[in-house]
């Protein structure tokens, strides 16, 4: 059997891919792109002005990959890439105001589901489930 570590780490890995497949698939099937097209617009409305280096390593793709997808969401009107702020070289990306109309109905769903399976948990529950997860996302 899992120690409950172990058994935390499971079951937010399991809901996390459900929740980002479902949520990608949405989006997908609103704007008429791939599913891996939407999981970057997801990625973006959660953390503006990454770069397309940040966004290849956080999903595991490759430069070339990302670097293509991000010319056909920016062509779309999805995406902007913009001049980084702390180094004049790189490009930061960021959604438009189109792109956060594209995630808004995946995202609204996202918050109902989250407040039907957390319907009935203390305020505290809902503070200690907040910071294991955050503890886990930032390490």
């Amino acid at each position: 059997m899992l120690n409950p570590e172990d058994q935390v780490w499971l079951y937010i890995q399991f809901a996390a891919r459900r929740h980002a497949s479902e949520s990608a698939r949405l989006v997908a099937l609103q704007e008429k792109i791939t599913e891996p097209e939407a999981i970057i617009l997801l990625v973006l409305h959660v953390q503006t002005g990454l770069t397309q280096n940040d966004l290849a390593a956080r999903l595991a793709r490759d430069k070339t990959t990302v670097s293509r997808t991000l010319s056909k969401l920016e062509e779309m009107g999805l995406i902007i890439r913009s001049i980084g702020s702390l180094d004049g070289r790189s490009r930061e990306i960021a959604l438009t105001e189109r792109g956060h109309r594209a995630v808004a109905a995946s995202v609204s769903r996202l918050r109902n589901d989250v407040r039907a399976a957390t319907r009935g948990l203390s305020d505290a529950d809902l503070v200690a489930c907040y910071r294991v997860i955050t503890l886990l996302a930032t390490h």
